[in-house]
């Protein structure tokens, strides 16, 4: 699992793409990302890339994020707690 960091004020679709094309060669079984918001991941959405299978997050009875879990079920994104 190859994960990217959350992007302060950056674009991550060239980083996006090359991690898609190291899953698509076979160096890494599944991509992610690290700290993305939901509107961080609806922009990703928009450029018509696809989504990450993986999201890790701060999720505990504290910071529930249920928007966040919400999305993330309804495109089939697995959550990892951190």
């Amino acid at each position: 699992l190859y994960l990217i960091q959350s992007p302060k004020g950056g674009s991550i679709i060239w980083t996006w793409d090359a991690m898609l094309q190291l899953r698509e060669r076979g160096l890494a079984k599944a991509v992610g990302l690290c700290n993305f918001s939901v509107a961080q991941l609806e922009a990703l959405q928009r450029t018509g890339r696809e989504l990450p299978q993986v999201l890790q997050v701060e999720l505990h009875v504290a910071n529930q994020q249920k928007e966040l879990c919400a999305f993330c079920q309804q495109h089939g994104i697995v959550l990892m707690s951190s």
